[in-house]
């Protein structure tokens, strides 16, 4: 249980939060959990709040909307190619799961740039199944947080909900 001091500061930030004015075009704070930040702010939140369904409006309702499922879709490619920077031994945006604890051996090494080669081709294979261009708006969108042109947008969804049920986020069938 928070004490009163506690829910004071929370308040203050928030309304600090909202009265940015970079923030003023943003639905309400209160309703997304902390750790969810790149979705309100990330220019891949803002395209799939865009582009999908974003759910009853009710608090944390969000979960469950097939905006958040595009944008975990969105997250899991991201990180497939976070991981195979880091396998080939180029700088990554940000660590997560990908990087490695100990001193693997150099078959470790090969053996994982290989895995993690791969199973880009595959990410990028679903994204190319729609059309060449998509695999180029999924990477500027999901990967470099880029906008993309709009004449980009359709098939950009359509790879999204691609890799949202290649990675089991979502089930074949509903596409919206």
């Amino acid at each position: 249980m928070k004490t009163r001091a506690q829910i004071e500061a929370e308040d203050q930030i928030t309304s600090v939060a909202r009265n940015n004015p970079d923030n003023r075009d943003l639905p309400d704070l209160k309703k997304f959990e902390p750790t969810d930040a790149n979705y309100v702010k990330g220019e891949l939140g803002k395209f799939c709040r865009q582009h999908h369904y974003g759910g009853d409006g009710s608090p944390l309702a969000y979960k469950t909307s097939t905006a958040y499922l595009r944008y975990l879709a969105g997250m899991a490619f991201f990180r497939v190619i976070e991981n195979d920077l880091v396998a080939r031994g180029l700088a990554p945006a940000e660590r997560g799961d990908a990087e490695w604890t100990g001193v693997p051996t150099d078959e470790d090494l090969r053996t994982r740039r290989d895995l993690c080669a791969q199973k880009r081709a595959e990410v990028v294979a679903e994204a190319f199944a729609v059309d060449r261009k998509a695999v180029s708006a999924c990477m500027k969108l999901c990967h470099e947080g880029i906008a993309i042109s709009e004449h980009l947008h359709a098939l950009t969804k359509n790879a999204l909900w691609r890799l949202s049920v290649y990675f089991g986020i979502e089930k074949p069938g509903y596409h919206g």
